[in-house]
């Protein structure tokens, strides 16, 4: 792979282990990261994204998305601090960065359910998440906003997901809230159960549901020819993040709803 550009010192990006060794130093442990390689190409055609295993070992997790350097990454911080909360989840601050000149650090708000190992990631209405540019990066700074998107998460955690488990949700209004995100496959495929502990009919389940089946993978769709096709495992960071995004967006607006 051809290497990008070098950037004037005063605007180079800031090295990844930098930039997560104070994270480390408070606390934070790496959960889980993924990147995706890049072939330098006419078309900068981007290769399936490699999602890495969970290791115990930070350091060696950093050394293995620094063997992309100019990729883009996603990294899910988790604070020590924290307990398991109502629904299993675990507040995260999710990570998103690319060294190729072309990004900001940014910080958005996460949670990690333990019974299915599945990353989340919400979206506050107000508040989306915080970019840090490399030119202006301080690790104060850097600290303040990751323990502010960890604030956000436990809000969530605390206030929408007990909301969320005490709103039922009968078969019509699941059918309806699948249909409502408007996707490719048929809506009773999006809120198949994979799991017991999703059965209970509620918003909470229902939410997990959907998310499980369409980031994992095994749906079968459609094709323009006709052709049933299995949808595959979502590698991209781009369309995990969309996805999660506007999949807890469109969750919330549930809220308090009575059916």
């Amino acid at each position: 792979m051809r290497p990008h550009p070098p950037e004037p010192d005063h605007h180079g990006p800031v090295p990844l282990r930098l930039f997560l060794q104070p994270f480390l130093e408070a606390g934070y442990t790496i959960s889980n990261a993924m990147t995706v390689r890049t072939r330098r190409s006419r078309a900068d055609v981007l290769e399936p994204c490699v999602v890495l295993d969970v290791v115990p070992d930070d350091d060696v997790e950093i050394q293995r998305v620094e063997m992309a350097p100019y990729s883009k990454h996603l990294i899910r911080l988790r604070p020590s601090h924290v307990t398991p909360l109502q629904g299993d989840v675990v507040p995260e601050v999710v990570l998103i960065n690319s060294h190729d000149g072309t990004s900001a650090f940014k910080l958005l708000a996460g949670l990690f359910r333990l019974v299915c190992s599945n990353g989340l990631i919400v979206m506050d209405a107000q508040f989306g998440g915080i970019s840090i540019p490399h030119t202006t990066y301080k690790a104060k700074t850097a600290l303040a906003a990751a323990s502010e998107m960890t604030e956000l998460a436990l809000t969530v955690a605390t206030k929408d997901i007990p909301k969320m488990i005490e709103t039922p949700m009968p078969i019509p209004a699941q059918l309806t809230f699948a249909v409502s995100l408007d996707t490719p496959y048929d809506p009773v495929q999006l809120i198949q159960r994979r799991r017991p502990e999703d059965r209970e009919p509620n918003l909470w389940t229902t939410f997990n549901a959907i998310q499980e089946n369409l980031t994992k993978g095994g749906l079968y769709q459609l094709d323009r020819a006709g052709r049933v096709r299995r949808a595959p495992r979502v590698t991209s960071i781009t369309r995990t993040v969309k996805m999660n995004t506007n999949l807890w967006q469109a969750a919330t607006t549930y809220l308090d709803r009575t059916f």
